[in-house]
């Protein structure tokens, strides 16, 4: 009968590699086949009714950072995170109400990230503006004045004053579409708006009169008459 030889791990065990492990398996034992792609077993084998012993290491994973710019605009997120060594990740930009996905930069660049066969620890940054909505500012009739909206663009969540001038020869009346009545403030905006001015064309009266009163009539034609 030979010598109990009882399997041990060599000093690869318990290691994070960046490949498989080929040399250092076993301090006693006869090293089995390295087993898996990241992590690795294998197994030392005693000799003689030695035991044997179960041995693996761990393959080197890198983080992938995900940042939305500026945070509120929405989130990043990478999958698988963190990835292998030599892997694969890819991220997703998700905007938040009431904004919307630019572009990626930092270890990405332009609208889409997928990283290949990483080799460090990664940072993604996905870059988000706030929507604005335009305010269509309209006169009725158009000849009537004038109808200006600040601020227009108008960005999400935020106000816009309107203000209805007429021209010579009309009176403002009132606001109609996303307005109504005499005053105009569009509040907490989340979609376009449509404002319009309504105007009337001014008329004037026409006195007609007698002298004496008992000699005749005077009568004009049309009576208002409109401005013009």
């Amino acid at each position: 009968f030979g010598l109990i030889v009882n399997g041990s791990c060599g000093s690869s065990h318990g290691s994070t590699l960046t490949a498989a492990p080929s040399s250092n398996l076993c301090t006693a034992g006869t090293a089995g086949s390295v087993t898996g792609t990241g992590p690795w077993n294998w197994s030392c084998n005693g000799a003689n009714g030695g035991t044997n012993a179960a041995c693996s290491a761990d393959i080197q994973t890198y983080a992938v950072s995900g940042t939305a710019s500026p945070l509120a605009g929405g989130t990043v997120s990478c999958t698988p995170d963190p990835v292998n060594h030599g892997g694969s990740s890819s991220c997703t930009a998700t905007a938040n109400t009431g904004y919307s996905f630019v572009d990626f930069s930092g270890d990405c660049s332009g609208t889409s990230c997928d990283l290949t066969n990483v080799s460090a620890t990664k940072s993604v940054t996905g870059n988000f503006s706030l929507d604005s909505y335009a305010v269509t500012e309209t006169a009725s009739p158009a000849a009537g004045g004038t109808v200006t909206c600040t601020p227009n663009p108008v960005d999400h969540g935020s106000d816009s004053s309107c203000t209805a001038t007429p021209n010579t020869g009309y009176s403002f009346v009132d606001f109609g579409g996303d307005c109504s009545g005499a005053s105009c403030d569009l509040t907490n905006v989340m979609a376009t708006k449509s404002v319009t001015g309504n105007f009337s064309l001014d008329a004037y009266a026409i006195t007609g009169t007698a002298s004496p009163a008992a000699g005749g009539t005077v009568t004009c034609a049309p009576n208002p008459v409109d401005h013009g």
